[in-house]
């Protein structure tokens, strides 16, 4: 009961707080304060009015003739008359003019507004299309690499990790094989003798889905046996390195031309990744050139 009492007392509070408030806006000395133009206006022609008037009355009782003296003093007054509209009209042009422009720059800066908005709106569209194509393209690449020196075969395993099928899928790049031209470091300092061949093969209309499924690609080095067949040899026995370089080409019905790079290298009976860095298989292949 006595929470009732409380809550209506604070009620009745707040009404007389907004009452007095009201009261205090609306008085007039608040009024005038808040239009001193429209006062100072209305002031300063009521007081050019009553100027006027009272210096042609008094010019016109210089004036002996009564029915010229009425005659100069009502066409006096009526040109001052006519002269005062004048001005109030354009005070009231004025006005207008100015309501006129600050209602022209309100609106430019609603269609500024409106225009970063626009932009906004755009970079995120465009946030939200980038992050749906990341989330849900095609992502082909490397699963593994083996070989198979015997049969002068390399077996290039590709897997599409994404969320859709890759198509037109093509794969293309160079084997080498770097070899120092002695043992050791003496054998470092000689310099290098390679051998290499390209490699390409394309998938055609056959489509690479995700998940568990690999695409093989069979590279042939028979080329490098066949003009030097020490080559493979020493890879094995670890005198040469074999580098594996190149790149899958690739759509997924968001971009046609999605390309991957991959580089291997083989040290020590095992493929090892390599940083996508050809400058240094070009810089040796160059040394043994």
């Amino acid at each position: 009961m006595r929470q009732t009492e409380g809550s209506d007392k604070g009620a009745d509070a707040l009404q007389r707080q907004n009452d007095q408030q009201l009261t205090h806006e609306s008085t007039p000395r608040n009024w005038i304060i808040r239009n001193w133009k429209t006062v100072a206006s209305v002031g300063g022609l009521s007081t050019a009015a009553g100027g006027g008037v009272a210096l042609l009355d008094w010019a016109s009782r210089s004036i002996d003739d009564v029915a010229t003296a009425l005659n100069f003093f009502a066409q006096n007054t009526f040109s001052l008359l006519i002269f005062l509209a004048v001005i109030v009209q354009a005070v009231i042009s004025n006005r207008q003019w100015r309501a006129m422009k600050d209602s022209v720059d309100r609106t430019d800066t609603i269609i500024e507004n409106m225009g970063e908005q626009l932009d906004a709106m755009r970079r995120e569209a465009k946030a939200t299309e980038t992050a749906l194509i990341v989330s849900n393209r095609a992502y082909v690449g490397v699963h593994s690499l083996r070989e198979d020196f015997k049969n002068d075969t390399l077996f290039l395993m590709l897997e599409n990790i994404g969320n859709i099928p890759a198509e037109r899928v093509k794969v293309g790049g160079d084997v080498w094989i770097i070899r120092p031209r002695g043992r050791g470091l003496a054998g470092l300092r000689q310099g290098f003798d390679s051998a290499g061949c390209p490699f390409r093969y394309e998938f055609g209309k056959t489509r690479l889905f995700c998940g568990n499924l690999k695409a093989q690609v069979i590279i042939s080095i028979l080329h490098i046996s066949l003009e030097d067949k020490t080559y493979i040899p020493s890879v094995i026995d670890g005198h040469a390195t074999m580098w594996v370089t190149g790149q899958i080409e690739y759509g997924d019905g968001f971009e046609p031309g999605q390309i991957t790079e991959f580089a291997f290298i083989y040290i020590d009976g095992e493929w090892v990744v390599r940083g996508i860095d050809k400058g240094q298989a070009d810089k040796e292949d160059g040394e043994a050139n």
